[in-house]
């Protein structure tokens, strides 16, 4: 049926542009929406500095010095370092942010 439908649209048919400037219509709209859309996991900046004093739970050891470190905080990961580069939090210790740098967060033990 499609191919029917297809072959009977020739180019010397008025129904041939109209089917091609709909098909050009809906490819510049899904286009656009894609382009400006703005996507769920990306934090705005005032949405990371609320981050600043939550509690979370290392994942992952942190370590300053190795440049290793993830947290978990409201169940999403955070790469992470500690406020001093010799210490290290091992998996299970629970941390608060204290100041977010780039993309990392910067996290203390909570005792």
């Amino acid at each position: 049926m499609i191919s029917a439908i297809l072959i009977s649209l020739s180019p010397s048919s008025p129904w041939f542009y109209v089917l091609c400037v709909g098909v050009l219509t809906v490819a510049v709209a899904v286009i656009l929406f894609c382009l400006f859309r703005r996507p769920k996991f990306v934090k705005t900046e005032g949405e990371l500095d609320d981050l600043v004093g939550k509690i979370g739970v290392v994942t992952e050891e942190v370590d300053t010095d190795a440049g290793t470190g993830l947290v978990t905080i409201d169940g999403e990961g955070w790469a992470a370092r500690s406020v001093y580069i010799d210490d290290v939090y091992a998996p299970g210790t629970q941390v608060q942010v204290v100041a977010i740098e780039g993309v990392k967060v910067i996290v203390k033990p909570l005792s």
